[in-house]
């Protein structure tokens, strides 16, 4: 009803980001940043539209545009972490989720990611780590086993992937 409230186009653009119509998530987030070029939000999801979109240059302007707003939020460090590891700048995707980590320590997948990035950068004593520092944060989740259980194999270290590679299925089979 009011073509100029820009909380409007932000929510349609949440509702359809999660109907997976991207583009059209996209036009509305550009809409309510027009309308509120400080709309922190918009930038966020924006970029998290773009980045799923595979437009990862302008994801990367976006975050960057929220980080500038609110250098207090760790959510956008977070997702242009992943943005940046998946556009295989490793070594700045790892300041991102150290970043993260900062405010959030007990996200299981921002150690693994980085641990991610680490194996990309050959530094596997790190990699490790991060991938047992995201099991020790969260020992429900099968994602830190796979990740540490495929180093470990690659070690030929066979009898501990196989432990980890077990951890997974048992924690992955828990979910409903």
């Amino acid at each position: 009803h009011d073509p100029k409230d820009f909380d409007a186009y932000f929510l349609r653009g949440i509702a359809k980001y999660n109907m997976d119509d991207l583009l059209g998530a996209d036009a509305d987030f550009s809409v309510a940043i027009s309308l509120n070029p400080v709309f922190t939000g918009a930038f966020y999801y924006r970029a998290i539209t773009r980045s799923r979109l595979g437009n990862y240059d302008d994801a990367l302007n976006d975050f960057q545009q929220a980080i500038e707003l609110r250098p207090d939020l760790p959510d956008p460090y977070y997702s242009r972490g992943v943005t940046r590891l998946l556009n295989q700048q490793f070594e700045e995707a790892i300041k991102d989720f150290d970043n993260f980590i900062r405010y959030e320590k007990k996200v299981a997948d921002a150690y693994i990611n980085r641990g991610v990035c680490h194996l990309y950068l050959k530094d596997t004593v790190r990699a490790y780590a991060d991938f047992d520092m995201g099991i020790r944060t969260n020992r429900e989740s099968p994602a830190g086993y796979n990740r540490r259980g495929v180093l470990l194999m690659q070690q030929s270290r066979f009898a501990e992937a196989e432990r980890d590679f077990d951890m997974a299925i048992k924690c992955d089979s828990m979910l409903p």
